[in-house]
């Protein structure tokens, strides 16, 4: 999580993180919000509630001496205009007594993570209340002083006056406080942060228990995407950006710093918010005609899992499956994972924060959940994924135990949303991309279903170790499908080792297009989620553009764990996964806690060669393709491949005689050529065996003939197959310059903008004045919807450091 070379950040690659957590802690946050989409502003306030970091926190937060240089790199160039830094880096204030650049050094300074917000005000919120029951204390001291603000010192339990279980009366306590009367305190907004203070506050023991902070987002603000949805109306969400949420409220950013929160957002009429939350939205009509939404959480958690969407929206209910389906999905998981422990788990003492857990809840496999979408094309979305919702959630049920959330909601995003999906407590953001029509990128909805154990539930000490979350849900992804669709263990295992060899052939392309530091799983190595004394601190490669659109975390955290279980036995390594769930649910954790409870367990493993150093040393903390990962792992003895195979070499005769001499030759040729054309294969293919029959095509070193790319394109009617199958058409169009393939190329960059960056790449890499004009017009066409992570990836792709292209230029004018 942690950089520990003091003064080591690349300003351009890594995200500092400002938030002086070693010595105060947000508990809570309550947000009110109101949303302007002629401005593009979110305006508001945003009150916190403060406790001082306990010895635990204080060893392991971000320490900052006040005399410390904190205002770190300026936030990446705007779009279309160029960077300042000496503009930038100069400090804004509001309420402060002198204009001396180091006004705060002789008072303790509260740091808060955050990026292009403007601050109005910064106010103490006196939140003593008056009549405080002392019964509901549990400090030693019930003399709490009412004629003075409360101070950092002093627990909220006692300041508030509640019991730390009782969460109806605490929640109750934090709004009535929001409404307490405050004086002003200083401030100063800086690029990466802000920075407030109290005159005469020395130590963070005495610093204010509640603060308000009054301010507005900014249209470029890299936390919000504002866009435009199917239907043409505006909508705002959260991206889930390289800064997270700093540039959507100000608020202590390393994962360790969790707390809960409340939020009200007020929206207009016949717009929708929804968030992350434990309960469906109170909703309040208001005098002007907008509506207030107010959400909140019990469960601590950090505050980059916050998720916002407001749209012109409309909603599903999902139907809950029958006992005859539930039936189906246990028997099932009894036969693929005949071993696994499953059916009798003892009951776990929790050992996290208070908060309604429900991970030992054995009466609900299915929670309450909705889609939401434009009214145009929610139909399609339900018939999608209405079925499959309740069953990937029945299936997770059997093999991980309760959702760890009391309701799910499934939002369809607009097609510039920038990834194919993003979870969020009790709520999950994908992309329109999914929605294909014959259900086969369904997997990739049970892959984001499972970030609510994995990224959620259980969170990662080091945010660079990924894989503890992407591995994981994409491990998770086929035996999820595979128990909701009902299949025997045969069929399970053709169908996983037919997308393990997929996935092997995407990993092997990512490694060779990616620079070697980017490929290592465990960056920080034994050093993660540590911080010394002193120093800045900053996530590595948190704001690297190169990163955001890689899958080696997935995919190599992916076959790290197929590793494992094709050494103890795939049922075995469910029963190491479901005791990781349960012994470390509600805390964050290192690489290192799921190997030591996985060798506690079976600790025959060390027989075998295969050790915690081992598992470091060839998987974790190197780069390039793992030596113990064999292509040949996932062919053998598959069936489903093997069509594919035999198909191939058939498409290959094709090709041959298309591209045979039209005048007869004395010599002999160098290949066997049919003497007549042979037929065209008439093998069906499931959209998985079709993406692989296109991945062989991407292996071949010769050209194939434009004739065999139309009989391909008609055969598999590839303009309308799923968005994995045209990804890799779009590519071999690309690579064999099938000048009669350009429009699905166009097609596919116009509406699946989640998957469309890299072939940006593949059309500027060739050099192709057509292939390149043709990259430069689409990218025109959706430069002002796009996500702006993608936008500056293919800015500069195709002009580097110019502001337009030559070709684009040319054909303006």
């Amino acid at each position: 999580m942690w950089n520990l070379d003091p003064g080591g950040m690349d300003p351009n690659k890594d995200l500092p993180l400002m938030a002086n957590t070693a010595d105060i802690r947000v508990r809570h946050y309550n947000l009110n919000l109101s949303v302007s989409f002629e401005k593009h502003v979110l305006s508001g306030n945003v009150t916190l509630f403060l406790e001082t970091a306990n010895a635990k926190e204080s060893a392991e937060g971000v320490h900052v001496s006040p005399n410390d240089d904190v205002g770190g790199a300026p936030p990446p160039a705007k779009r279309g205009r160029k960077n300042s830094t000496a503009k930038a880096a100069k400090r804004q204030r509001g309420q402060s007594s002198t204009n001396a650049a180091n006004a705060w050094n002789n008072n303790f300074t509260f740091i808060l993570d955050s990026c292009d917000i403007s601050v109005s005000k910064v106010e103490e919120v006196f939140i003593t209340p008056s009549g405080a029951d002392q019964k509901h204390t549990h400090s030693s001291s019930n003399n709490v002083d009412k004629s003075r603000p409360c101070v950092c010192s002093q627990p909220l339990t006692d300041v508030l006056g509640f019991r730390r279980n009782d969460f109806a009366t605490r929640n109750k306590k934090f709004v009535e406080s929001t409404t307490h009367t405050g004086r002003p305190l200083q401030f100063a907004v800086e690029p990466w942060c802000v920075r407030i203070w109290k005159e005469g506050v020395t130590e963070a023991k005495n610093f204010p228990s509640c603060i308000k902070i009054y301010y507005q987002t900014k249209p470029n603000g890299k936390s919000l995407t504002w866009a435009f949805d199917q239907a043409g109306r505006e909508c705002v969400f959260t991206q889930g950006a390289w800064i997270n949420n700093r540039s959507l409220f100000p608020c202590q950013e390393p994962p360790g710093a969790m707390a809960t929160w409340q939020a009200t957002i007020h929206a207009p009429a016949g717009w929708v918010a929804l968030m992350s939350g434990d309960q469906e939205a109170q909703t309040t009509q208001q005098q002007n005609g907008s509506r207030a939404y107010s959400y909140h959480t019990n469960m601590p958690v950090p505050a980059s899992v916050l998720a916002l969407a407001i749209g012109y929206w409309k909603s599903a209910d999902v139907p809950v499956p029958d006992a005859k389906q539930r039936t189906m999905i246990t028997t099932c998981r009894r036969q693929i994972f005949p071993s696994a422990e499953l059916d009798r788990y003892p009951k776990t003492d929790c050992d996290h924060e208070p908060w309604p857990c429900r991970i030992n809840r054995t009466d609900q496999p299915v929670v309450p959940s909705r889609i939401y979408a434009p009214a145009s094309i929610l139909p399609m979305a339900v018939t999608e994924f209405a079925e499959y919702i309740p069953r990937y959630m029945s299936a997770l049920f059997e093999m991980l135990g309760a959702h760890p959330f009391p309701r799910l909601d499934v939002v369809i995003m607009p097609k510039c949303f920038a990834s194919i999906g993003l979870a969020s407590p009790s709520i999950v953001f994908v992309s329109q991309t999914l929605i294909t029509g014959d259900g086969s990128l369904r997997p990739r909805l049970a892959h984001e279903i499972s970030h609510s154990w994995f990224g959620i539930l259980i969170g990662a000490k080091d945010w660079t170790e990924e894989w503890l979350s992407e591995g994981f849900a994409t491990y998770m992804e086929d035996p999820t499908h595979a128990l909701a669709e009902g299949w025997t263990q045969q069929q399970f295992k053709e169908y996983s080792n037919l997308r393990s060899l997929i996935r092997f052939h995407a990993l092997k392309a990512e490694l060779q297009n990616t620079v070697a530091e980017l490929q290592i799983m465990r960056p920080m190595g034994k050093g993660g989620g540590s911080l010394p004394q002193g120093g800045k601190a900053f996530v590595k490669n948190g704001l690297n553009p190169d990163k955001w659109f890689l899958q080696v975390h997935y995919l190599k955290g992916y076959f790290l764990l197929q590793y494992l279980a094709k050494h103890i036995g795939a049922a075995q390594l469910l029963n190491v996964i479901r005791a990781y769930v349960h012994k470390y649910h509600g805390k964050l954790v290192l690489s290192k806690e799921i190997f030591t409870l996985m060798f506690d367990m079976y600790p025959n493993l060390k027989s075998k060669g295969i050790t915690m150093d081992m598992i470091y040393k060839d998987w974790l903390d190197c780069s390039g393709m793992p030596k113990a990962l064999r292509e040949e792992d996932f062919t053998q003895g598959n069936s489903l491949v093997q069509q594919v195979n035999d198909v191939f070499q058939k498409w290959l005769d094709i090709d041959r005689y298309h591209k045979r001499p039209l005048k007869p030759s004395k010599k002999k040729p160098k290949i066997d050529i049919p003497a007549v054309e042979p037929p065209l294969p008439t093998q069906k293919l499931s959209p998985d065996q079709l993406t692989l029959l296109m991945e062989q095509f991407l292996t071949l070193n010769n050209r194939i003939s434009s004739k065999t790319l139309a009989s391909l394109k008609e055969t598999y009617k590839l303009c309308t197959a799923n968005p994995e199958s045209r990804h890799r058409w779009c590519e071999l169009v690309t690579k064999h310059y099938y000048a009669d393939g350009y429009g699905d190329i166009r097609l596919f960059l116009l509406e699946d903008q989640a998957m469309g960056v890299y072939l940006y790449g593949e059309l500027m890499a060739h050099e192709d004045p057509v292939q390149q004009f043709l990259a430069e017009v689409c990218f025109q066409a959706v430069s002002k919807e796009m996500d702006r992570g993608c936008y500056n990836t293919v800015h500069q792709m195709l002009y580097g450091n110019k502001t337009n292209g030559y070709l684009y230029e040319k054909l303006k004018r």
